[in-house]
């Protein structure tokens, strides 16, 4: 779990526009994440009367999400209704400061380094080992006996 104290704010902007369906539903989204997460402030803008803006940010279609980080940069787009994982992983990267996310991805190649074997030769012994235990025969080597067997008369 994320230390509350690392988060810095972000923003989830939602272009919209009058009787749109996806709109309704892609807010709903929205507001469940912002309830989950504190640190992300939900701003709405209905293209009809933020038509500037909405041209200025390249917003072609309704609902539009985008979510920026604390200093304002784009960290996410999505048109139409994101779901609410895409939401919860974009706003996670919006979230944690530039050194938090590098400490996150070394700690997590660390990890996956302590699990891989290191060597050829360790992942062959480690497929030998596990061979043994299973009665001394890799799997393929059971299925040719298995066949060996069943063609006998």
């Amino acid at each position: 779990m994320t230390d509350q104290s690392v988060l810095q704010d972000a923003h989830l902007e939602l272009f919209t526009s009058s009787f749109c369906a996806a709109c309704a539903r892609t807010r709903q989204v929205l507001n469940t994440v912002t309830e989950v997460v504190p640190q992300l402030h939900l701003i709405e803008y209905d293209v009809a009367f933020e038509p500037s803006l909405a041209e200025s940010r390249d917003i072609t279609a309704t609902p539009t999400t985008i979510i920026r980080n604390a200093a304002g940069a784009e960290v996410f787009r999505a048109t139409g209704i994101p779901t609410p994982d895409q939401v919860l992983s974009a706003a996670l990267a919006a979230l944690l400061p530039d050194n938090a996310i590098a400490a996150s991805a070394t700690s997590a190649a660390e990890d996956q380094r302590r699990t891989m074997p290191s060597t050829v030769e360790d992942a062959t012994a480690a497929s030998l080992a596990q061979a043994h235990r299973g009665h001394g025969q890799t799997s393929t080597q059971k299925q040719a006996t298995d066949n060996e067997s069943a063609a006998q008369p």
